[in-house]
């Protein structure tokens, strides 16, 4: 899987969450069981 990120990005979500987006390239992505948050629209869903 290819993984990218704005850096920015990255560092807002380090100061916001203490987690780096890198991490991402350590997930198993063929075993990550995810569904869409409905409770309500947060206009993110899109057609791949």
């Amino acid at each position: 899987m290819d993984i990218t990120f704005v850096p920015a990005k990255d560092k807002a979500n380090q100061t916001k969450h203490g987690v780096s987006l890198s991490l991402a390239y350590e997930l198993d992505w063929s075993s990550v069981m995810a569904k869409p948050d409905t409770r309500r629209d947060y206009g993110e869903l899109g057609t791949a």
